[in-house]
């Protein structure tokens, strides 16, 4: 405010970024009586999944490339990014993909016939792996997931939604919540002992 009295910054140019904070809440449903808007039409995620592939750099290529799959036998795919790979960012960058293709999947599809192997390697996470599909299950259904509830002081149910990640970023201010709960049902990927 102070800026915009001192002419430092013209109004103009705060009214053009309220109004782009408020055309996007409006698109995903934020505001009160608005509906998330309309899913991307056809052929929109392929144009999307060509720009960012186009834009990614994984490899130097030193004459190994390209892979002659006929002349494969063995490919093995090492760390354990190639089950679960860590996608767009972090913290307030961080986006739910509705989908991701783990470097593993996408060889084992693109070369059928070849033998893909995977290994963990050495580790590299330094927090617990975050409850996402396909590890979690809503309770009560299949549906992948986890569900969120805010519960006032006494235990009572105030809320509750249904989310594809037990990655909370800040969830839905509900007045008199007490207590936040995550529940999922764990569908490990390896036989074991899980805590």
């Amino acid at each position: 405010m102070a800026a915009v009295r001192e002419g430092l910054v013209p109004e103009s140019a705060v009214d053009e970024k309220v109004t782009r904070l408020l055309r996007l809440a409006s698109r995903v449903g934020a505001l009160e009586d608005s509906a998330p808007s309309a899913p991307p039409p056809p052929g929109a995620r392929a144009v999307a999944r060509r720009v960012a592939a186009s834009s990614a750099v994984l490899l130097r290529n030193d004459g190994t490339l390209p892979l002659r799959p006929g002349r494969l036998r063995t490919v093995a795919v090492i760390g354990p990014h190639a089950v679960r790979p860590r996608v767009q960012g972090g913290g307030s960058a961080e986006v739910f993909p509705e989908r991701v293709v783990s470097p593993l999947e996408g060889l084992r599809a693109a070369l059928p016939g070849v033998r893909v192997v995977s290994v963990p390697g050495p580790g590299v996470l330094e927090e617990p792996v975050p409850l996402d599909p396909p590890l979690a299950r809503r309770p009560g259904t299949d549906e992948p997931g986890v569900r969120v509830r805010m519960l006032d002081a006494a235990g009572g149910e105030l809320y509750e939604e249904h989310r594809l990640s037990g990655r909370i970023l800040e969830p839905r201010l509900v007045a008199g919540a007490h207590t936040v709960e995550v529940a999922a049902r764990l569908v490990p990927e390896e036989a074991g002992v899980w805590t």
